[in-house]
This record gives structure tokens, C-alpha cells and sequence, in this order.
């Protein structure tokens, strides 16, 4: 690392997210796969901030935080990125409030954004009716695997 790299990441920012990711290592019990990408995407949090023009924990204001996260979004970062950079951000302000070093949390209030799933995919009703009619219902053994099949299809 150059000079430039290691003195942008000092400062009281960086010091508090190093004393997050210590604590969070203890206490947390977060997947290690989990506090990587926590740490990944504080860093990228505090670049913002720092980008903002703050320099110390207890300065970051409620606007800030939504100034980084809609900077995320038009960057085109998914909505489950996004869920998981703000999970991120309200655990590190958190933690800075109850150990003291802001004043407050500035996203107490934030709300918890849902992510939407994929619905699963589904047969069509040609390899439904393909599936149904496979068993040969001439033999006791056919006669059971198309029944079991009705089955699971009505259930």
C-alpha cells in the first residue's frame, strides 16, 4: 500500500470500525463470510462519508447515511446488496452508541428494507400431463406410482 491508501485509512472512523470488527468477532457470532462482507461494505460506507466531508463517528448525521445509500442504489447495486450494506451501517452506528463513541444512532428509525424473492419456477401443463400418464397403469407397481403422483399433484 502506498502512503495515500494507509493515511485514508486512519482517522476516528477507521478506529471505530476496527473496534467493531474486533467486537463483532466476539460477540456477535456472525459467519465469518458474513463480517467480511460487513467490512467490506463499511469501508465503502466510510469512503462515502469521508467523500461527505466526515471525519469523526459522532458527526455522521441520518442524511449522510441516505446520501451513501442512494449513491448505492443509482451505482446499481442490487436491493439485496443494498438490505445488506444498511444491516451493516445500523449494527456498526449502533455499536457506536452504546459504546459511546457518537453522541447518538442515526438510523434508529430506519426501517428494515424486504427484499422480494423469485417465485420458483414451475412445470407447464404439456410436462404436467406428460408426468401424469408416465406410469404404466397396466402393472400393480404402475397403478401405485400414477396414485402416488395424483397425489402429490392434489396435495
Amino acid at each position: 500500500m502506498g502512503e495515500a491508501a494507509e493515511k485514508r485509512l486512519e482517522g476516528p472512523l477507521h478506529e471505530a470500525l476496527d473496534s467493531f470488527l474486533r467486537a463483532s468477532v466476539f460477540e456477535s457470532g456472525l459467519a465469518e463470510t458474513t463480517l467480511a462482507a460487513y467490512a467490506a461494505d463499511l469501508r465503502r460506507y466510510l469512503a462515502s462519508l469521508e467523500k461527505q466531508g466526515i471525519r469523526k463517528p459522532g458527526n455522521v448525521t441520518r442524511d449522510a447515511v441516505l446520501d451513501h445509500l442512494i449513491a448505492l442504489r443509482k451505482a446499481g447495486l442490487s436491493p439485496r446488496s443494498a438490505a445488506r450494506h444498511l444491516s451493516a451501517i445500523r449494527r456498526f452506528h449502533r455499536f457506536l452508541a452504546q459504546e459511546k463513541i457518537a453522541p447518538s444512532d442515526p438510523t434508529e428509525d430506519f426501517d428494515s428494507p424486504r427484499t422480494t424473492r423469485a417465485l420458483p419456477s414451475v412445470l407447464s401443463a404439456r410436462d404436467l400431463e406428460k408426468i401424469l400418464a408416465a406410469p404404466d397403469t397396466s402393472t400393480p407397481e404402475g397403478l401405485r406410482d400414477a396414485a402416488i403422483l395424483e397425489l402429490f399433484y392434489s396435495a
